[in-house]
Order: structure tokens, then C-alpha cells, then sequence
């Protein structure tokens, strides 16, 4: 192997060239730039990672880290926006429903639903485009995946 020592585990070359990663950066990428700080990630579990990622208390760890999760700080804002939105109009339609506030703008009852309509259907036929294109790739990705391992034992046949 080249004078250098390689461990295997189940047949996966994880040897420190397979898990290497990029030197750390002289700054830390901002948070909302994932792609950046991908490469500095690892992308292979160890032996001792999966048993940490299987354990029982990884429930909890995952609660407790919640709020550092950059998903979750990413979604918080525009989430807070839409419930502070949601808030205030559901206020003016009690205020109104009560006389503490007079009706204005007029009752949300005059609105035709022809907008909506053509809103949600549009947005199905697109959510229906996607889910295809999606299954459409995984699809190919089983079959690539497939010939690959029938191609690998057909030296052993």
C-alpha cells in the first residue's frame, strides 16, 4: 500500500488520505454560507461516529443543539415574520368583530377566491413537476447503482 499504514472497516478504505479535510480556514465562513463550509465538513463516519449517532441520547443532543442548528436560524426569521403577520391580522379581525376597531379595510368576505384558485392549482402542477423530476433522478441513480454492483460481481462469478 505504499509505505503507508490503511485501516479498513468493512471493506471502506478509511485511511487519513480518505478522510482528510481542507485546512480549517484563518476565518470562519458566515453562517448562511453552507456551500463555503461544506468542504470543511467530513463526509465519512468512523466506527465511533456511528456508534455516538446511534446512541439513545441523541434525541436530547439534537433538542439541546436545536437553536445553533443553521436550519433553524435560517428559517426562524421569515418563520417569526409570518406568525407576527398572521398575529396582527387575526387582532384587527377580532377588533372589528368586536366594534373596537371600525371595519375597515371592509370584511375579507368580498374577496373572490378566483385568485386562490389559480394560485393552488399552478402550485400543485409544480409541486406534481418536481416530485416527478425528483423520483426521475432517484430512479436513475437506483439503476446506475444496480449495474454497478452487478458489474462488480461478475469477476466473482
Amino acid at each position: 500500500m505504499g509505505g503507508r499504514a490503511v485501516s479498513h472497516w468493512r471493506g471502506l478504505d478509511v485511511s487519513a488520505s480518505a478522510t482528510a479535510t481542507p485546512e480549517a480556514p484563518k476565518t470562519v465562513p458566515k453562517r448562511g454560507d453552507k456551500e463555503e463550509s461544506r468542504k470543511y465538513r467530513r463526509n465519512v463516519f468512523s466506527p465511533a461516529d456511528w456508534v455516538k449517532h446511534r446512541s439513545t441520547g441523541r434525541y436530547m443532543r439534537h433538542i439541546n443543539t436545536m437553536l445553533t442548528s443553521g436550519n433553524v436560524a435560517s428559517l426562524l426569521g421569515p418563520s417569526l415574520a409570518t406568525a407576527g403577520l398572521a398575529t396582527f391580522l387575526e387582532f384587527i379581525e377580532i377588533g372589528q368583530a368586536s366594534n373596537l376597531i371600525p371595519n375597515w379595510p371592509s370584511n375579507f368576505g368580498d374577496l373572490t377566491p378566483l385568485p386562490f384558485t389559480i394560485t393552488g392549482a399552478s402550485l400543485s402542477l409544480l409541486l406534481v413537476f418536481r416530485t416527478n423530476a425528483s423520483y426521475g433522478r432517484w430512479d436513475e441513480a437506483r439503476k446506475m447503482w444496480g449495474l454497478m454492483v452487478s458489474c462488480f460481481r461478475s469477476p466473482c462469478l
